[in-house]
């Protein structure tokens, strides 16, 4: 025999006496409830008693070892990583709760190698057997409660069958009992515990099983990516400077949200109330008896990479929205902030499975890599990748039914599917359809008849299986737009500026670049984006600008205490040089219903402008400025004629 191999020996030794020795200690109470013992055949009146003593011990010896093995993950001994718990190995093959280890059944190991790790049935018939086995000595204490009896044993050879409800256990020791004259022989021992350690296993299993092939707990993560707004996923938003967020807030945030989630989750099948549909589980196919929770402590391991970053921050980028001449300026002046962030994730989940006084419990990793369930598929990830996987992966069904809103009659639209940045076309519906979706929460369903009309409504496709859309009809009206001078108030016709006017709402959004024209618009409420441009010939030029974001972060140790330092990055923006310049324009929000819509015929926008050619060098000057406009004397709200 090898070293290594007596080492291992004698450690699961010492552990087994350390165990028994405790158990035995508190046996009383640890088998206070739930202990009935089913005898086997029975012996002579003389042998009677020591037989009784001897199944006695043979049945609490079981249900101590079921019970460790319960709460060890099916595990007598939980093996030593060969890699110690450190920094470089926060999460080791265990998951330490309390005193107690519970070994994960899958788990990335310190060199991001797949693990899965959780015993058969079989494998625990021998360990709870070596624990009999080692146990069951003290048990009997030498007969020394048989006074004038001299009682030997010989070799031991335990059986242990594990069923739903109950152990069999059997047990071959040769026992001679010597009182007096008289000598007797036993050697064949039998009893029985009730216990749902086989039915907790099975249960375990199933539910671990499900999780390894449909990722449930990493595509909740994924959800409470992109659900909280604490946590910054993918997006745009319109405004001047540069979007930061400090990635240890992100951390503890997150924490939080997945210690607070994770209990909410129950597995159908098994007891609970009432809970939202969103939170059950089908890892089951049946009904069973137990109770099932789930948990995460935020004070357990948590690894966490988000890129890209710089440093301790997360920085949103400022892009063009497209190549016009009032989309450069708006990029160059840092107007608009667009963020993809990839976050690579893991962190433990215990799952305890609870029946009659009986416990199963065992620990997996939740892992995310590059925002997808547990394997990284897109090695580079970029948006357009990512939103095809997201639109790929459609294996929820829904009914859906397209509405006209005003005459409840069913018509024909082009149904899409908004989930996270992901836009996925759905198909084609004839006033009814049945398609598959994406799994998301809080996604958007959009229903969309060019020449009639487009509606939207929230759909979860993790809880919902049917939806109806209703569609607002499209008016066509003339639209006009005019100038009016921000120091007299004159109002006149475009000549030789360039106007831009985003229009956007809940269901529908377009843009004007033209004076005059025609306009599709439904009823809604709007929030509109202009912008005004110098006459051409002019060359405006920019010079370099710099400018400096800061945060306040923890300072080190101290940090602890709730001392804090800033960090800043400097940003510059280099020098740009434009033939038009921003004169005027403005943002507000601007409402318009059914009623006003059927009446008229046209709509006349309105923008407020500055014809002193100033430049604003400072971007957060520019936006004040021009937020400002709608608040002028002259400024006037859209009008329907």
């Amino acid at each position: 025999m090898k070293r290594g191999q007596v080492s291992l020996f004698v450690i699961i030794g010492i552990i087994l006496v350390v165990l028994v020795a405790i158990f035995l200690v508190f046996r009383d109470s640890i088998l206070e409830k739930g202990t009935e013992i089913i005898s086997g055949e029975k012996g002579g009146e003389e042998v009677e008693a020591v037989r009784s003593n001897i199944e006695g011990c043979l049945a609490r010896t079981t249900l101590i070892g079921s019970r460790i093995i319960g709460l060890q993950g099916g595990y007598l001994v939980v093996e030593e990583d060969s890699i110690p718990a450190s920094d470089f190995n926060k999460f080791s093959n265990a998951l330490t709760t309390g005193n107690a280890k519970v070994p994960y059944w899958y788990y990335k190991k310190a060199n991001n190698v797949d693990k899965t790790n959780y015993p058969a049935i079989t494998d625990m018939e021998s360990d709870l057997k070596l624990f009999i086995e080692s146990a069951l000595e003290l048990c009997l204490s030498n007969f020394t409660d048989f006074q004038g009896y001299a009682i030997h044993t010989g070799e031991k050879r335990v059986d242990i069958t594990i069923q739903d409800k109950k152990i069999g256990v059997g047990l071959d020791m040769p026992v001679t009992i010597k009182k007096g004259d008289n000598e007797y022989k036993l050697d064949e021992f039998s009893t029985s515990v009730n216990s749902n350690l086989g039915e907790l296993y099975k249960v375990a299993r199933q539910i671990f099983d499900d999780e390894s092939k449909e990722y449930y707990l990493e595509e909740k993560t994924i959800d409470m990516l992109t659900v909280y707004e604490d946590i910054p996923y993918s997006g745009t938003e319109f405004n001047c400077g540069v979007k930061t967020w400090f990635v240890d807030d992100i951390i503890t945030k997150l924490k939080k949200i997945i210690e607070l989630n994770i209990p909410n989750i129950k597995i159908k099948g098994t007891n609970y109330e009432n809970t939202e549909k969103y939170f059950e589980w089908s890892a089951l196919k049946k009904q069973y008896d137990i109770n099932v929770n789930l948990r995460y402590l935020e004070t357990w391991p948590f690894e966490i990479e988000v890129q890209p970053r710089e440093g301790d921050l997360l920085i949103a980028k400022g892009s063009a929205a497209g190549g016009s001449e009032i989309n450069q300026i708006l990029s160059g002046m840092v107007c608009i902030n667009n963020y993809n962030f990839a976050y690579d994730i893991k962190y433990p989940v215990l799952v305890t499975l609870m029946a009659d006084g009986d416990i199963f419990q065992f620990a997996t990793m939740v892992v995310i890599e590059k925002n997808q369930p547990r394997v990284d598929t897109i090695t580079n990830l970029n948006v357009s990748n990512f939103k095809d996987t997201i639109c790929n992966s459609r294996n929820k069904e829904v009914n859906v039914r397209t509405l006209d809103i005003e005459t409840f009659e069913e018509i024909p639209a082009q149904v899409s599917y908004n989930c996270g940045v992901s836009n996925c076309y759905i198909g084609e519906s004839d006033g009814t359809m049945t398609s598959y979706f994406p799994s998301c929460v809080n996604g958007e369903i959009v229903a969309e008849n060019k020449d009639l009309g487009v509606g939207s409504q929230i759909l979860s496709t993790t809880r919902e299986n049917e939806i109806t859309v209703y569609l607002e009809p499209y008016y066509y009206l003339d639209y006009e737009v005019q100038l009016i001078n921000k120091n007299t108030g004159a109002t006149r016709e475009v000549e030789d500026e360039q106007v831009m006017f985003e229009i956007k709402s809940d269901n529908y959004n377009t843009v004007l670049s033209n004076p005059t024209g025609k306009i599709k618009i439904i009823p809604g409420e709007y929030s509109i984006n202009s912008y005004v441009m110098s006459e051409e010939g002019k060359t405006i030029t920019m010079p370099e600008r710099k400018f400096t974001k800061c945060v306040d972060i923890p300072d080190g140790i101290l940090g602890l205490l709730g001392k804090t330092k800033s960090e800043c990055i400097e940003n510059t923006i280099p020098e740009q040089s434009f033939k038009q310049n921003l004169i005027g324009g403005g943002d507000f929000s601007f409402s318009i219903n059914r009623d006003e819509l059927k009446s008229s015929s046209k709509i006349i926008f309105y923008a407020v402008y500055d014809n002193s050619d100033t430049i604003y060098e400072d971007p957060a000057a520019f936006a004040d400025e021009l937020s400002r406009y709608p608040e002028n004397i002259f400024f006037e709200y859209p009008k329907l004629t």
